[in-house]
């Protein structure tokens, strides 16, 4: 079963991705669900959601948040090499569970003595992509 959380308004920018209540109007059957959708300036009929429309959505309980999983990191190009083990070129990434709910990662250069180049938390795909970019992997 997939875990989520309730991400906090600053957590939120464009480019988020998150998961909204409502209804997906891109299908002809309107179902009213939970749909991923990608926080953007101007929202975009059933695949994105407004920036200015977060705050209402947040209110009401409408937005939710995917704690980042091990397919999330395969598709970003990691390569799964043990349970809570990723590589991608010279780095490895260590991912595990050290109290519920908080993610701890460790990102290690591998050809440089396996030294610990980052160590810390992240809920989702977001945090995680942020913090790949500024470490120019």
């Amino acid at each position: 079963m997939e875990a989520y959380y309730i991400p906090s308004i600053s957590d939120l920018h464009i480019g988020y991705e998150c998961e909204v209540y409502g209804q997906n109007t891109t299908k002809l059957i309107k179902n009213i669900a939970w749909y991923p959708v990608l926080v953007k300036i101007n929202a975009e009929i059933g695949s994105a959601v407004g920036f200015n429309q977060l705050p209402n959505l947040l209110k009401k309980g409408y937005i939710r948040t995917l704690f980042l999983t091990k397919e999330q990191i395969e598709a970003e190009g990691w390569t799964s090499v043990t349970k809570d083990g990723f590589v991608k070129g010279e780095y490895r990434l260590m991912y595990g569970t050290i109290i519920a709910e908080d993610r701890h990662i460790r990102v290690m250069n591998i050809t440089r003595d396996k030294d610990v180049i980052y160590f810390g938390s992240w809920k989702s795909i977001n945090e995680f992509r942020k913090i790949v970019n500024m470490l120019e992997i």
